[in-house]
């Protein structure tokens, strides 16, 4: 069969080929392949983004960086949160089908009403990390106000325990 263009559609890439239709199935079926991800590739992707960003609150930290030591605490909850979330099945409303968008409040509302609150995956006293880490990260990057070397410390302290949760199975819990 003689090459023809063919426009193929995805859910993120418009892509044109120029193939036969066989050739067309194959290459389509790969791509989205490698575009879609399982949810355990895709919680443990976002378990490794925590990891690097709890390292680097700590280096921050050590380094007397407070105010940065708070960003990254925050984002190393916020992607094990995710971690969580993916690990469990909940997703954002209306991401069948599309690229999933993780707001910070609807990651903050699920970690602590689903996660620890209703399926009790986590323990309770992970329930205001998140939500703590949050107002800390806020108040060190958009506010007059300093993060102290003893509100870092903390914060790199519940960080540290809130990935680890993330990082057992099932939350450590079972």
């Amino acid at each position: 069969a003689a090459p023809r263009r063919v426009r193929v559609r995805s859910e993120q890439v418009r892509v044109y080929l120029t193939a036969t239709t066989s050739d067309l199935l194959l290459q389509r079926s790969a791509a989205y392949d490698s575009r879609r991800m399982t949810a355990a590739g895709d919680a443990q992707l976002f378990l490794v983004k925590a990891e690097e960003s709890l390292a680097g609150a700590e280096s921050e930290y050590a380094s007397g960086r407070y105010n940065n030591c708070a960003n990254r605490c925050y984002y190393a909850c916020f992607q094990a949160a995710i971690a969580a979330l993916l690990q469990e099945g909940v997703y954002p409303p209306g991401s069948r089908g599309r690229e999933i968008r993780w707001s910070h409040a609807h990651v903050q509302a699920q970690i602590a009403g689903e996660l620890i609150s209703r399926r009790k995956v986590y323990p309770a006293e992970l329930r205001d990390t998140l939500g703590r880490a949050y107002l800390l990260r806020e108040a060190a990057d958009y506010k007059r106000d300093q993060v102290s070397a003893t509100q870092a410390e903390r914060a790199v302290r519940r960080t540290r325990q809130f990935v680890a949760a993330v990082r057992e199975p099932r939350g450590g819990t079972r």
